[in-house]
C-alpha cells in the first residue's frame, strides 16, 4: 500500500542520482503519479538495462493499486503480476500499458485487477484482498505478529512501525 507507493517514488529518485536500482517487487502498492511519470519509469527509466523496470504484485479485487483514479490523472503501473486466489502458482502477469489501463470503464474487461470495475474493487482497510495475500509470512501482509483483531491487529497498517516494536501494543 503506502510503503509500495513510496517504493516508485523512491526507486525513481535514487536511480536519478547513480543508485543502480535492482529489480524489485512493489506489494499493492497505489498509484505515485501521473501518466508521463509512470510512463518514464516503465518505459524508459530501466530500458537499456532491463526489459521490466519493476513488477507490481496485486491480489484480487484489491482497491489500493487503482487508487487514485486514472480519471483524475494518476497513471499505471505496467508490470502487474496478479493472485485471483490464495495460491502462488496461480497468478496472471499483465505487461505493458495496454493491459493495465482499462480501469474496467469499458466491457472489455480488463488483465489481473483491472478485471474488476470500480464498484468491485475493496477499499476499507483493513480487509482480506490487501492484507491476505499468498506470497507474504504466513499468508499475512499488513498485521504481522500481532494476535489481535481479525487480522491479528487492526492498528498495523493504520499505525505503521516495526513488527518487532512493543511499545505501541504492549
Amino acid at each position: 500500500s503506502m510503503g509500495g507507493t513510496m517504493m516508485t517514488m523512491a526507486t525513481y529518485f535514487l536511480q536519478k542520482v547513480g543508485f543502480q536500482v535492482q529489480l524489485s517487487w512493489i506489494l499493492e502498492g497505489g498509484r505515485p503519479g501521473n501518466p508521463a511519470f509512470m510512463d518514464y519509469v516503465y518505459q524508459k527509466m530501466f530500458a537499456k538495462t532491463r526489459p521490466v523496470a519493476m513488477w507490481h504484485a496485486t491480489h484480487v479485487n484489491d482497491g489500493v493499486p487503482r487508487w487514485p483514479s486514472s480519471r483524475v490523472g494518476y497513471g499505471h503501473h505496467q508490470m502487474q503480476v496478479h493472485f485471483n486466489t490464495s495460491s502462488v502458482q496461480l497468478h496472471t502477469l499483465c505487461i505493458g500499458l495496454a493491459q493495465n489501463e482499462n480501469d474496467a470503464h469499458s466491457d472489455e474487461g480488463g488483465c489481473g485487477n483491472f478485471q474488476f470495475t470500480r464498484p468491485e474493487l475493496a477499499f476499507n482497510l483493513p480487509n482480506s484482498e490487501h492484507c491476505s495475500l499468498p506470497y507474504a509470512p504466513n499468508g499475512e501482509m499488513c498485521m504481522l505478529g500481532y494476535p489481535y483483531g481479525p487480522y491479528k491487529t487492526d492498528s498495523q497498517c493504520y499505525f505503521g512501525g516495526s513488527i518487532e516494536s512493543k511499545g505501541f501494543w504492549m
